[in-house]
């Protein structure tokens, strides 16, 4: 299980499956569109977020690991009609 806070405060839980060398989850969620007036726009993107662990060192549980945190921002029609672009995102993650 993957668990992080957003920078909104929604904490975000992905349930990691093993794959041959690593373990991946994907959770997909409505979120906010930020536009550059200051605007807030509530349910503006569909976003999927991708975690893959890959376990350096473990025991009864992993110590050490690397992996990334991808994230994809797809407007929904709300997001579409207020001018809210796609994106994308990945995040390098260590823990020594």
């Amino acid at each position: 299980m993957s668990i992080r806070t957003r920078g909104d405060g929604v904490v975000v839980k992905n349930l990691l499956s093993p794959t041959l060398n690593s373990y991946k989850g994907t959770k997909t969620y409505l979120g906010a569109c930020f536009l550059h007036n200051g605007t807030q726009v509530a349910n503006a993107y569909t976003y999927t977020e991708t975690t893959t662990i890959t376990p350096i060192k473990a025991g009864a549980n992993v110590t050490t690991f690397t992996g990334s945190l991808k994230f994809v921002a797809k407007p929904t029609a709300i997001g579409v009609a207020k001018n809210c672009g796609y994106s994308t995102e990945t995040l390098t993650v260590n823990h020594k």
